[in-house]
């Protein structure tokens, strides 16, 4: 998106030979505030200073009456040199990922705006600007400008009820949720009823969060389901099938995938690894770079922290730990007070009930 070297440009009321100068060519009409039309949800007008330095990345096919209908009447429209060719409208806007200038760049044989279906110029500082650009336009297309769709409504599956696409992603958002700009929601994830994600945390695939569950910070969900008073938070990761539901939270670094289950108020956090079948609940935590695979459990007051393993059907209950290196397979129970630290590798199907530490 740079200027012509002769045919700088300026805001309108700045006198030739200005920064923005344009040495020949009048003055653009500029539009600050259009009261007949209600901008996307954050998106704004911005002033062209804002775009100094800034390139051409992409373009967005679609028509100038689209544009308008999206993001309201033009900021600047006028005959004037940019990108080589004659520019005769531009948008100067600010979207949840950045500012964006929108403008045509035509051949000089071509005059006043392009008809029809137009490959429009995107330029910026930052490529996440073009989603933003195109998924809203995109919207606009299937439901209408913002003014016409406050009485859609989507079936989260108890039925239809006030809801619509986020402006970062396309997703499904109700209107009883909270959903920051900052995050993204896929074309086939869902934000439901009293939810929260904040914070530029993401949600992929068919990603659900639903209830009064908080998902926050970079928490990365993808085809997982958030729910109940559940969190989320950190840069955890939440994957395929797994689901965090009651009070249960993920932090750190966590990840939780394959068919894992979370509940109760359990905590799992650092760097541990839960997945395959695993289920962790009650109170137990799970930490450091701790990992629970296959079908084992780990429930109740347990805890399980260093590099500890626990696979196979083992279950790891009432008040036991284990940490360290140490591992615990096939059907063995570790209960009680019993505490496991050390390079140690317990399989088969024995009880230790505790209170030995080993």
């Amino acid at each position: 998106m740079s200027n012509n070297s002769s045919q700088k440009r300026q805001p309108p009321g700045t006198k030739d030979g200005g920064k923005w100068a344009p040495d020949v060519n009048q003055e653009s009409t500029v539009v600050l505030d259009d009261t007949h039309h209600q901008m996307p949800e954050g998106f704004a007008v911005v002033s062209p200073r804002t775009l100094a330095g800034a390139t051409w990345i992409d373009t967005v096919s679609t028509t100038y009456d689209d544009l308008v209908r999206t993001f309201g009447e033009p900021q600047f429209s006028d005959l004037k040199v940019l990108d080589g060719g004659q520019s005769t409208t531009e948008w100067y806007l600010e979207t949840p990922s950045g500012v964006v200038h929108i403008y045509d760049a035509h051949p000089d044989n071509l005059r006043g705006r392009p008809l029809g279906k137009y490959a429009w110029r995107i330029g910026g500082f930052d490529t996440d600007v073009v989603e933003d650009i195109k998924n809203e336009i995109s919207l606009r297309d299937t439901y209408g400008p913002v003014t016409a769709r406050a009485n859609i409504s989507y079936d989260f599956g108890n039925g239809p009820e006030p809801a619509h696409r986020h402006t970062n992603g396309s997703g499904w958002v109700a209107d009883t949720a909270t959903v920051d700009p900052t995050v993204f929601v896929g074309p086939d994830a869902k934000v439901c009823n009293f939810a929260k994600v904040t914070n530029g945390a993401r949600l992929s695939g068919h990603a659900i969060v639903m209830d009064r569950a908080i998902v926050c910070d970079n928490a990365l969900i993808v085809d997982a389901v958030v729910m109940d008073d559940a969190t989320v938070s950190g840069e955890a990761r939440v994957l395929d099938r797994a689901a965090i539901s009651d009070r249960a939270w993920v932090a750190g670094f966590a990840s939780v995938h394959g068919d894992a289950v979370l509940l109760g108020d359990a905590r799992v956090l650092d760097h541990a690894n839960i997945f395959d079948h695993a289920v962790i609940g009650g109170h137990a935590v799970v930490k450091d770079n701790a990992a629970v695979f296959d079908h084992a459990a780990v429930r109740d007051s347990a805890r399980m922290n260093g590099n500890a393993r626990a696979c196979g059907e083992a279950t790891i209950y009432e008040n036991a730990t284990l940490g360290g290196n140490a591992m615990v397979g096939g059907g063995v129970k570790l209960h009680g007070t019993h505490v496991i630290s050390g390079p140690t590798t317990l399989t088969g199907f024995e009880d230790y009930p505790g209170p030995t530490k080993e």
